[in-house]
């Protein structure tokens, strides 16, 4: 969808994806001591932790900031990824973040320059 709707902002989802949700979870299993609950729809138990958030940030806003050339917009990116990542139950981060990271990126970096 971010290709469809975003067009080469899409590549900045991507990468979000790739390197944020990817350093969390398991950053999140081994170091994660601060537990926080996600709700879900389904009633499934699901549980994330403030380190794994802090990991999907960091490695967010710096994929983020490195394709945008900008880290300011990194940050932002980064939050929004990280965000996105608390709030989505297990399986669904992957689209909520690549999406949402890809519309952020369009809307700072401007439309024009995609």
């Amino acid at each position: 969808m971010g290709n469809v709707f975003f067009g080469a902002a899409a590549m900045v989802g991507y990468l979000v994806v790739g390197w944020g949700d990817a350093v969390g979870e398991p950053f999140g299993v081994r170091f994660g001591k601060h537990k926080y609950k996600v709700f879900t729809l389904t009633g499934i138990k699901c549980h994330r932790s403030l380190e794994g958030s802090a990991a999907v940030f960091i490695a967010s806003a710096l994929a983020a900031g490195i394709v945008l050339q900008n880290p300011v917009y990194g940050l932002i990116v980064g939050a929004v990824a990280a965000l996105l990542e608390s709030q989505s139950p297990h399986g669904g981060d992957n689209f909520t973040v690549q999406l949402g990271a890809t519309a952020t990126a369009f809307i700072l970096a401007g439309y024009a320059s995609f």
